[in-house]
């Protein structure tokens, strides 16, 4: 369950989902399972009589976009910046940041008499060659990015400083002006500095590229006469809007981090007497359109992509159960496929727990046995997916079951 948190409900529209969650995953990384093998998930739960195995499709019925929710405990990278997807759209993206804080009695002894904002790029979205101009004010409000929707915004003071850089910039160094290092001196020289100062947002003047910042190397650095702290990004939050659409065939659907929609939808019936059969194994595949998404794509412009999702199950009182995790194939497929899916759907036919829906999210970094690479910063970034939609026929999202009738 990882503590996702719910999205809006939607009704399934012919088929009662059920579920009865019996595997227990011990490593969701490598989606490894308690399971038996499945090749008898069905007879462990209706008996092992019955006839030759065939494959039935299950249709997606309803294919609905929902609202991305971040999870807790994120890595914390910061996004800022302002980008025209030629494919996409226009994106103006507001970047929150606050602090761990940092303090000693020999840093509290003398006054700070400079603060440097030091922000180590760590990604993009956009135009690698365009300056970027970025405006910092200072958040008045406490916050917390858990459970937020990506169109939050938080109360804000005026502009203390326009900087600029470009995206391969290794590090971004902001000197907050002397007038505000003395009129935050009392918070800096706190041991409850966390109480009253909540950091810091970046709001994006000019340019053609979202940036990342940190979180490794990102930090508010405060120096004295004879002591410096360096205060790390505590947590991060990045207001997202799309304001400027580019229209994509009705067929296809847009999942994108960072700004969301998710897909959110439901199964229906096969047209055979499934529910009196065993489930031997069941797949949910969605294909993505790798093309149409990079057709047009000026020079030094990067647009990384979505690569690794995860299917969840959710019940009506909003508990998330985790079925399955895959990485796309060479054929664009993003293909869902374990005994966790099989025995849930075997438990669906056979009746005990119901199943509101299904959601394909980010992974959680929480989940994640052993983060490499970008993945456990897919929250923090603008990596988008497109997914054909019920209407592309047969690139159509769709589910399989393979099944053995009972006699």
């Amino acid at each position: 369950m990882f503590g996702i948190p719910p999205a809006r409900p939607v009704k399934i529209a012919r088929l009662p989902i059920v579920l009865l969650f019996l595997c227990v995953p011990l490593g969701v990384g490598t989606l490894t399972t308690g399971c038996d093998d499945a090749t008898n998930v069905g007879e462990d739960l209706v008996g092992a009589q019955g006839g030759h195995p065939e494959t039935v499709e299950i249709p997606i019925g309803t294919l609905e976009t929902g609202e991305l929710l971040l999870p807790p405990d994120l890595p914390s990278r910061v996004l800022a910046g302002m980008v025209d997807d030629p494919t996409l759209g226009t994106y103006h993206v507001e970047g929150y940041l606050d602090l761990t804080p940092v303090t000693s009695e020999a840093f509290r002894a003398q006054p700070v008499e400079q603060v440097d904002l030091r922000l180590r790029p760590s990604y993009v979205y956009g135009d690698t060659t365009s300056e970027i101009t970025l405006a910092l004010r200072e958040v008045t409000e406490d916050w917390e990015p858990s459970g937020l929707p990506t169109d939050t915004s938080f109360s804000v003071g005026p502009v203390i400083r326009e900087f600029s850089f470009v995206s391969t910039d290794t590090l971004v160094v902001v000197s907050l002006p002397e007038s505000w290092v003395e009129d935050h001196v009392d918070a800096f020289q706190s041991p409850d500095i966390g109480d009253l100062f909540h950091g810091f947002r970046l709001d994006p003047i000019a340019g053609n590229a979202v940036v990342g910042f940190g979180p490794e190397n990102t930090s508010l650095l405060a120096t004295t006469a004879d002591e410096s702290l360096a205060s790390p990004i505590g947590a991060a939050y990045a207001h997202v809007d799309r304001t400027t659409t580019v229209s994509l065939p009705p067929d296809r659907f847009l999942m994108q981090a960072g700004g969301g929609p998710i897909p959110i939808f439901t199964l229906l019936s096969g047209g055979q007497d499934v529910p009196s059969s065993s489930v031997n194994r069941a797949t949910v595949t969605f294909w993505a359109d790798t093309v149409s998404v990079h057709a047009v794509t000026p020079e030094h412009f990067v647009r990384p992509t979505l690569r690794t999702l995860d299917l969840y199950a959710v019940t009506p009182d909003g508990s998330y159960t985790f079925l399955a995790r895959t990485t796309i194939n060479a054929e664009g497929q993003f293909e869902f496929d374990t005994q966790i899916l099989a025995r849930a759907y075997q438990e669906m036919l056979v009746g005990s727990q119901e199943f509101e829906r299904f959601e394909i999210l980010l992974p959680d970094p929480n989940t994640l046995a052993s983060p490499q690479g970008e993945t456990p910063y897919l929250y923090s970034s603008m990596n988008p997916v497109v997914l054909f939609g019920p209407d592309a026929g047969n690139r159509g999202p769709t589910g399989f079951l393979t099944i053995t009738p009972l006699d």
